[in-house]
């Protein structure tokens, strides 16, 4: 018996589905009529529109910026750059210093957080790369991606403007002088391997920002701290005025008049003093008992620790044990330790491959013989001393403090 012949017993036809029907995927589950339900989004739509500027004003909020601030301080705080090819390693160190990579990996974080996505212009000139952020915001400067048949992405072509003075016209000119002239819908045409697009978080080929998902919190938070002042102002200082009393009830003011009371009595706690005519009596209203705000507003900041993917206990102590603590922060399986990894793993991804590899390419280096990578964090076995391009002389690093998350410092070669 042939190898065929003994598993053809083993084929069946599938008994467990209806024959001879079509069925459309994703269209959900028998729950009875839906005739009287509603749209999520037409009910508890977002407050605030998803956009890219609306993100970055986001991103300059004191509670934001905080956690942006602290998540790509520590994912960067130390590394190293390696390769098993010494002239490679000091070809690419030199270039590292030409591109920032330091500055460069910041700038992909919080670009990356907080836009979704980015672009980086690379620039060939005698066979070495030079970079630049593109101007992106999807509304004053706008770009297009192309792709092929195969789904893969082939060209982009950026809408954006140019300053119309040249730059010898532009030295010239006194400083009082200077303006920007621009042209306005410039389009400017790339090739894929042009540009470094980086994408965050990235599903179904689109970077997803992380700022967008809180942008409501931030609104309601900023709402709440703005009324504040008026809310302290409103439960202390409300006056009542009384026009007439028992004494004087044929008193008759004008419509001017009695603004020109209120008028008078607004902002008293500012005068020291008011005077009223006869007749007219004031007192104050109110418990002199502020409203609690503290449970709202714990519960927004909260709201945007979690959609940053942040512990609330890297800027609070107070609801958390040191168990806690060291288990949201520290833990390699559940931990902000997998954030971080995250992070590093994602600037690896774009920097060694669409950066490192084709500048060796350009420099005759065969790319898979001479890789060079990022190491973050590097262990002490590696004899490296923690910081990216140290020269020989630098005083070392104390390895054990630079593996924690608290160190933000890296040190540049001097050459």
């Amino acid at each position: 018996m042939s190898f065929i012949d003994r598993i053809l017993p083993f084929r069946r036809t599938l008994t467990n589905i209806e024959p001879n029907i079509e069925e459309e995927v994703g269209i959900g589950f028998e729950t009875g009529s839906d005739t009287k339900s509603v749209d999520l989004a037409d009910k508890v739509d977002f407050e605030v529109k998803r956009t890219i500027k609306n993100c970055r004003f986001a991103a300059n909020d004191p509670s934001v910026q905080g956690i942006l601030l602290d998540n790509i301080t520590k994912t960067n705080s130390v590394f190293v750059i390696q390769s098993e090819d010494s002239k490679a390693l000091e070809f690419i160190k030199k270039k590292c210093i030409d591109w920032d990579i330091k500055q460069l990996m910041d700038d992909m974080l919080f670009n990356g957080i907080v836009d979704g996505e980015g672009f980086i212009h690379k620039m060939v000139v005698d066979n070495q790369i030079k970079i630049r952020h593109l101007a992106f915001d999807a509304e004053t400067y706008r770009i297009k991606r192309k792709y092929n048949e195969y789904g893969e992405v082939v060209a982009y072509k950026q809408l954006t403007t140019r300053d119309k003075e040249k730059e010898s016209t532009w030295i010239k000119k006194d400083f009082n002088q200077l303006s920007d002239k621009l042209e306005d819908n410039v389009e400017v045409n790339f090739t894929a391997d042009e540009l470094i697009n980086y994408k965050y978080v990235e599903r179904k080929g689109k970077g997803r920002s992380l700022v967008m998902n809180i942008l409501d919190q931030v609104y309601y938070l900023r709402s709440i701290e703005r009324l504040m002042p008026t809310t302290v102002y409103k439960n202390s200082n409300i006056m009542v005025l009384t026009v007439g009393n028992e004494h004087k009830s044929g008193l008759k003011l004008s419509q001017t008049s009695k603004k020109d009371i209120v008028e008078s009595a607004t902002d008293y706690h500012k005068k020291g003093v008011i005077m009223l005519p006869y007749g007219v009596e004031s007192k104050m209203l109110g418990t002199n008992q502020l409203p609690s705000v503290d449970n709202y507003i714990k519960l927004l900041e909260h709201r945007i620790f979690t959609g940053l993917t942040t512990p609330d206990v890297i800027f609070s102590s107070e609801s958390s044990n040191r168990s806690t603590a060291e288990v949201q922060l520290d833990s390699p399986e559940t931990g902000r330790q997998l954030m971080f990894k995250y992070n590093r793993e994602w600037l690896k991804k774009y920097l060694e491959e669409e950066l490192f590899k084709p500048q060796l390419e350009l420099a005759g280096y065969d790319p898979e013989v001479s890789k060079v990578w990022i190491e973050f964090n590097p262990k002490p076995e590696t004899g490296e001393t923690g910081a990216y391009m140290e020269d020989e002389d630098q005083e070392s690093v104390n390895l054990e403090e630079n593996n924690t998350t608290t160190n933000d410092e890296v040190a540049i070669e001097s050459e």
